[in-house]
């Protein structure tokens, strides 16, 4: 898969402050993406509901420590968009 990511991604990435996110889940969620070969090899991934090239991935550390990718599929093309916390990640994402 070719990887391409947003503005938005790298500003929400240097907003939060789990250091244990962003040093050793997201590398290994970003080379899940990029080594998978279609959308059904990806982990953790699901459509969202009304809508065709639009996924999330849930990440789940602990109880309050849950979060989303929201991720734009296009053919062979993932877009990275946003990366945030579960409760507001569907206000702000589709």
């Amino acid at each position: 898969m070719v990887l391409k990511f947003e503005k938005k991604f790298y500003r929400d990435l240097r907003k939060i402050s789990d250091k244990e996110l962003v040093a050793s889940i997201l590398p290994q969620i970003i080379l899940n993406v990029k080594q998978a070969k279609n959308v059904y090899e990806i982990n953790n991934l699901k459509q969202l509901e009304k809508y065709t090239v639009r996924y999330r991935i849930k990440i789940k550390l602990d109880e309050k420590r849950t979060y989303r990718i929201g991720l734009v599929i296009r053919g062979n093309v993932v877009w990275f968009v946003r990366l945030l916390h579960r409760r507001k990640i569907y206000k702000e994402f589709p």
